[in-house]
């Protein structure tokens, strides 16, 4: 067992072309962090959220949308991290779906308690 620890998420560009993106994170299923405003060079502190896992885990990203004209969420992407990452520093994860940009900074540390 691995922990995935995120660090920080940054908006380069938003999805919406109009105001700020409502930004949330699920993370082997379950939303994790958001849905949050940002807007373009915004950067939000999200190493209070730690996760336990296996072999690997998966990371998307969605910009939350209602009303009209835009009820379904957008899928910015999707990232696998590995426990092969462990000891290997801080990663980062560019999510570019639907002409948008966000940059996830993340590292996969051994879990407490389990031998280094």
């Amino acid at each position: 067992m691995v922990t995935l620890k995120l660090i920080s998420l940054k908006c380069i560009t938003t999805e919406d072309l109009t105001g700020p993106d409502e930004i949330y994170l699920r993370i082997g299923g379950d939303t994790v962090w958001g849905p949050n405003s940002m807007n373009d060079g915004d950067e939000e502190n999200l190493d209070f959220i730690q996760i336990n896992f296996g072999y690997k885990i998966r990371i998307d990203l969605y910009d939350e949308d209602s009303g009209w004209f835009d009820d379904d969420d957008d899928h910015l992407g999707t990232h696998y991290a590995y426990e092969e990452y462990v000891g290997k520093g801080q990663k980062e994860q560019r999510f570019t779906g639907d002409d948008a940009e966000y940059l996830l900074t993340y590292e996969i540390v051994e879990s407490p308690g389990e031998p280094s």
